[in-house]
């Protein structure tokens, strides 16, 4: 009796073909530069087809593409030409029940909008905290605006099995959901950040099944987007799989040659969040660049260097100073421009960060990275020179009060915010001095919110995606 293999063939009538959106380099990061792209590229069954901007269509297609891997252009839903699409829009982010989305209404207001718009999207503001006018909101948006017809010509022509919207909140994401809804193609979808959710994601179309990062998000979906709570699946960060690979590791040495910096002083890692740049637009970051050179500079630290880290958003790109010499003792870096990252770019960041001494931020996801590498972490909470000047919409510290992340962050014992440069000091000092304090509180933001933290989550979002088909 024969003991020989059997010969399996593969004919694309075994083969699944999974649509997924790429509408930011994030998506890139998290999908493509991990064990999800991987898997379906190993895998014989599985056909991938991406659909991105035209103008960024040929380099992923030259970085990723293979037999079973194809690259389209997003659809033109043409919703800027629709009125009623666009306040509906704003109709459907008011609703979401937060003190961010409040405080983003307020920023908008009190930074030159309507107070008859304003007042209207604080009554749709309460409304949202109620189930009905949320399911409303809902209902609205898939029996009213009848505008996912532009996904046709793709559904037709590639009988897609399963789709994957990684910014479910997205028009492209949303009317792709809906499309496969209506043919009856199971959907799945995540939010490509921790603090979506919060601040700016209602969910006008409910996917098949939820992926989020970690449980914090999941009374987030249930509470404000009323995904039922058997839907919605922890899988942690992708890109944050990379962080327990052991490849991945580089010495302080090989870190120090990369970004240009001497190994034997220890780092302070300012980082250059999209908060204050990008949503508050309350100053660029070089002001407090400058004040963390000169307190580096006093001696008072001992033998530091100050390494500035640009934010790689649209928003960043206001950063001018990354071209300046800001100082003797800080180091400017941007190891990526409009979320256009690369292998060794993330690599870099993640060992920079584990080598850092202290970090200092105005409340970002860097916060996440230096609580995994258990770095202590100090968030800027005052604006710069002009102090209680500031209007009140672009103050640092009322922002911290409202935006529910950074709030997460605060409340979990694990951040010292500090008001002004004689704290920031002193918070320097005491983390150099000693930076096991506040060790529980960082433990508690990677539990609540960082996840499951074992590389797996690439593998956990393909497996998902796979038990649909």
């Amino acid at each position: 009796m024969s003991t020989a293999p059997k010969l399996i063939i593969y004919s694309p009538i075994n083969m699944k073909t999974i649509f997924i959106t790429v509408q930011l380099g994030a998506e890139i990061k998290n999908w493509f530069l991990g064990d999800f792209y991987k898997l379906c590229k190993e895998n014989p069954e599985v056909k991938l087809v991406v659909f991105t901007h035209a103008e960024t269509l040929e380099k992923y297609r030259q970085q990723f593409w293979h037999e079973r891997c194809t690259f389209e252009i997003l659809p033109d839903l043409k919703l800027g030409q629709r009125k009623a699409k666009m306040y509906f829009r704003i109709l459907s982010f008011a609703s979401l029940p937060t003190s961010a989305a409040l405080f983003r209404l307020k920023y908008f207001y009190l930074n030159g909008g309507s107070y008859l718009m304003f007042f209207a999207k604080r009554l749709i503001w309460l409304l949202g905290h109620t189930r009905i006018w949320r399911s409303l909101i809902r209902l609205t948006e898939f029996y009213f605006f009848r505008d996912e017809g532009a996904w046709r010509e793709y559904f037709e022509r590639y009988q897609p099995d399963v789709v994957f919207a990684p910014t479910t909140y997205r028009d492209a994401d949303v009317t792709m959901i809906k499309y496969a809804k209506r043919h009856g193609v199971p959907a799945v979808g995540m939010l490509r950040g921790w603090d979506n959710m919060s601040s700016k994601a209602f969910l006008t179309a409910h996917p098949d099944i939820l992926l989020v990062q970690n449980p914090t998000m999941v009374e987030e979906a249930v509470n404000w987007n009323d995904v039922a709570r058997e839907r919605v699946k922890i899988i942690g960060f992708p890109y944050f799989d990379h962080y327990v690979d052991p490849s991945w590791q580089m010495s302080r040495e090989e870190v120090a040659k990369a970004i240009g910096v001497d190994p034997s002083k220890k780092w302070i890692g300012y980082f250059v969040g999209g908060l204050f740049v990008g949503f508050l637009r309350a100053g660029d970051g070089e002001w407090h660049a400058r004040l963390l050179d000169k307190i580096a500079g006093s001696g008072e630290l001992g033998n530091v260097h100050v390494v500035a880290s640009i934010h790689p958003g649209d928003r960043g790109d206001k950063v001018k100073w990354d071209d300046k010499k800001i100082g003797d003792h800080i180091q400017v870096m941007r190891l990526a421009k409009g979320w256009n990252f690369t292998g060794d770019m993330m690599k870099i960041i993640m060992n920079f960060v584990r080598e850092c001494a202290v970090t200092v931020d105005f409340g970002s996801s860097l916060s996440l990275e230096a609580a995994i590498f258990d770095r202590p972490l100090i968030f800027i909470g005052f604006n710069g020179p002009e102090g209680q000047n500031v209007a009140w919409h672009k103050r640092i510290s009322v922002a911290y009060r409202y935006y529910t992340h950074v709030k997460y962050l605060v409340d979990a014992g694990g951040v010292w915010e500090v008001a002004d440069e004689k704290e920031l000091v002193r918070a320097l000092k005491t983390y150099l001095q000693d930076p096991s304090l506040h060790r529980e509180g960082r433990k508690r933001i990677v539990e609540r919110l960082v996840g499951p933290l074992d590389g797996k989550a690439g593998k956990r979002a393909f497996e998902t995606i796979m038990s649909l088909m």
